[in-house]
């Protein structure tokens, strides 16, 4: 404990306010394309159609990925901590199949030379969807009028109980008790630096450049969704603008960039 309340210089700091930090989007490989995720613009809805043929004719553009393209790898994200008995009938697939359920939720990814094609053929990929009622609060989820996920039967996803000790004795003996309703507002993440990943095939080894939080966990993930051995996936970090909670867990570009970095055999870079 003898540093502790001490005034250390700090000599690791330097290369960061000199500007030689290296962040993701600092990673440049030889022959890179980039990816935009195309995202949906509805809090609900049926995806009747996706046509991504205008998408693929841009010049520039090196691939357009629905879910028919990935679904043999697309398997439901798993829950990292906390998973309870019933929550598996909810979990998100990388890509949107037939429903989305949330404004911003996948459904194509584009991939081309440069980041300025990327977006321009990622605006020529025509969704056709058929709106439905949202589901905006947990009052209205428990009616069930709407079911998110209709193959469930519910939107309540499990019910639990936690205590210690003798909760109801306490409660009985009690001078004075309360009742409350606790609500938590709406929040996100907010890091210095924006998600973002790397992602090439060298020597066998599929790298994965910008996996910071939980990197074995993720590989592990990664490995069974690709259906390829652990050893076989590296997850590399580099320099990261605060974590914050944006940075772990796994999210569907993590399964996207990786599975187009192979099948177009070149490095893929997300931001």
């Amino acid at each position: 404990m003898s540093w502790v309340g001490r005034a250390v210089e700090r000599s690791e700091d330097l290369r960061f306010v000199t500007g030689r930090g290296r962040y993701v989007d600092d990673l440049k490989f030889p022959g890179m394309l980039h990816a935009v995720v195309v995202r949906s613009t509805h809090a609900h809805a049926l995806l009747r159609r996706i046509d991504a043929s205008a998408a693929r004719a841009l010049p520039g553009v090196a691939a357009v990925y629905t879910f028919p393209d990935v679904a043999q790898h697309a398997l439901p994200i798993p829950v990292r901590t906390g998973p309870l008995a019933g929550t598996e009938r909810y979990l998100q697939r990388p890509l949107a199949a037939d429903r989305v359920r949330y404004v911003g939720e996948p459904v194509a990814l584009v991939v081309a030379r440069d980041r300025y094609v990327a977006e321009d053929a990622a605006e020529l990929v025509a969704v056709d969807y058929a709106p439905l009622a949202p589901v905006v609060d947990a009052a209205a989820a428990r009616l069930d009028k709407t079911l998110l996920f209709p193959q469930a039967g519910t939107n309540r996803a499990c019910a639990y109980r936690v205590a210690l000790g003798d909760v109801d004795a306490a409660f009985a003996r009690a001078d004075y008790v309360r009742v409350e309703t606790f609500r938590c507002h709406r929040h996100g993440a907010v890091p210095m630096e924006t998600r973002g990943l790397v992602c090439r095939e060298e020597a066998g080894v599929l790298e994965v450049w910008g996996a910071t939080k939980v990197p074995f966990w993720n590989r592990r993930t990664l490995a069974a969704m690709l259906g390829r051995p652990v050893e076989s996936i590296a997850l590399l970090e580099v320099d990261v603008g605060g974590s914050v909670g944006a940075r772990g867990e796994f999210y569907p570009e993590d399964l996207l960039i990786p599975f187009a970095a192979r099948a177009l055999g070149r490095p893929v870079k997300w931001i």
